[in-house]
């Protein structure tokens, strides 16, 4: 669990880290940022697919880096995040959960009613397979962008 007050500090630290340094244009780069966070991770919170602490995480997080690393940010956490469940699955070798777990996100996924129900939730299949806090990809894979940023490794970020 994320702490509401933590999350909210956070934010409010980046938007002030912002305004002081580049005024009105740092205080809207660290809102785009934080919006971006919403926009994009809402929707899996909406489905039941992501808790509202890893929603409020990211957008905390966008607000120190803004809208393009915030994307590179949530993109390379979803990556990290299959490579975790991945090793996870293998470690634990339950293969007939994990087929039953893909059945049950096709369900998901196949109309707008079962893509909001409980069907395929959090909650749901962490049952059968166990939990993994999202908010572990999303630091690493924040960290991981920075750190390539910082040091110029790759142009693109």
């Amino acid at each position: 669990r994320i702490p509401n007050w933590l999350v909210a500090s956070a934010a409010a630290l980046g938007l002030i880290a912002h305004a002081v340094q580049h005024g009105l244009g740092g205080v809207t780069f660290a809102l785009a940022g934080i919006g971006l966070a919403f926009a994009c991770m809402l929707p899996l919170w909406f489905m039941r697919m992501m808790g509202a602490g890893d929603v409020k995480f990211m957008a905390a997080v966008g607000a120190w880096v803004g809208t393009q690393l915030v994307l590179q940010s949530m993109i390379l956490a979803a990556l990290l995040g299959g490579a975790i469940a991945l090793a996870m699955m293998l470690g634990r070798g339950n293969w007939s959960a994990v087929r039953a777990n893909f059945g049950v996100m096709a369900l998901k996924f196949s109309n707008a009613r079962s893509a909001f129900s409980d069907i395929g939730s959090v909650g749901s299949l962490s049952q059968s397979n166990g939990a993994m806090p999202y908010a572990i990809p999303l630091s690493l894979g924040t960290l991981c962008v920075l750190v390539c940023k910082m040091t110029g490794w790759w142009e693109g970020i």
